[in-house]
């Protein structure tokens, strides 16, 4: 939904791309979640991939060939955008791994919260303009900016959630560095710069775009103590993952009306 909004903001359609950024999302949670051997015992999602080795292998291989497939078929002339997108990807689950060197990139991975953010970004938003060459040039910076720092504000939440266990890794993002306090200050400064550009997204017009753009940053705002109060994986992976995609969702929604009920 969020490669879709991204090629409708931008006037154009590839549904190859929508196909290869599904599958590629589970080749790399399938691999996060095989090579992730250092969760601690107590951990739910390491029960969960102990009991599950056999359908996180399966997810793993068929994402693998038709990524393969598609990029093959589609984007072979484009190769540097999605060797870029693969690199992140593994150095993203690299620290999780066993090994001095992987040791290593758990004492260097301050930005951890930035890079899953800049990840979220980059194969949502800047990838499929990077694909689809006649768009190349029209990359719109105030949508990145607002997408960018939405998903920043919303991996904050996730990495708070996270907190004992990074630390019990070693691995030193933002959350695991800093008290309660100065992290609401980063959560809410960011979701008010991506307020900032989904307004000038349009500016000095306001749109129906620009509300859209806006509506999952209030949410955020005034979602805050909730999901602090809350420890349920679903608050996490259907309430936070939702509002990622909200503003598309919405797109969707708006599309559909303006065609088939204002037409």
């Amino acid at each position: 939904m969020m490669a879709w909004e991204t090629q409708y903001l931008n006037g154009f359609s590839d549904p190859a791309y929508l196909c290869f950024i599904f599958f590629s999302t589970l080749l790399s949670y399938s691999f996060h979640s095989i090579v992730n051997t250092v969760y601690t015992d107590v951990s739910p999602r390491h029960d969960w991939n102990a009991r599950n080795r056999k359908f996180l292998y399966l997810s793993l291989v068929v994402s693998a060939v038709v990524c393969g497939a598609i990029f093959i078929t589609n984007y072979l002339h484009q190769i540097f955008p999605f060797v870029v997108a693969g690199l992140l990807t593994f150095v993203y689950s690299a620290p999780n791994m066993e090994g001095r060197i992987f040791e290593f990139m758990r004492r260097i991975a301050f930005g951890k919260t930035i890079f899953l953010a800049f990840m979220w970004t980059y194969a949502t938003t800047i990838l499929p303009l990077w694909a689809y060459e006649p768009a190349s040039g029209e990359l719109i910076n105030a949508f990145v900016g607002s997408r960018f720092y939405l998903v920043y504000a919303i991996c904050i939440l996730f990495d708070l959630r996270d907190r004992e266990e990074d630390r019990q890794k070693g691995i030193r993002a933002l959350p695991t560095m800093l008290a309660d306090t100065p992290v609401r200050v980063f959560y809410f400064g960011s979701l008010a710069v991506s307020a900032f550009f989904s307004f000038m997204f349009s500016w000095p017009s306001i749109t129906a775009t620009t509300l859209i753009l806006l509506a999952p940053v209030i949410i955020s705002m005034l979602g805050f103590r909730f999901v602090r109060m809350k420890d349920k994986e679903i608050v996490y992976f259907v309430y936070l993952d939702g509002l990622m995609m909200l503003s598309a969702i919405l797109h969707a929604i708006y599309l559909i009306s303006i065609t088939f009920v204002f037409v």
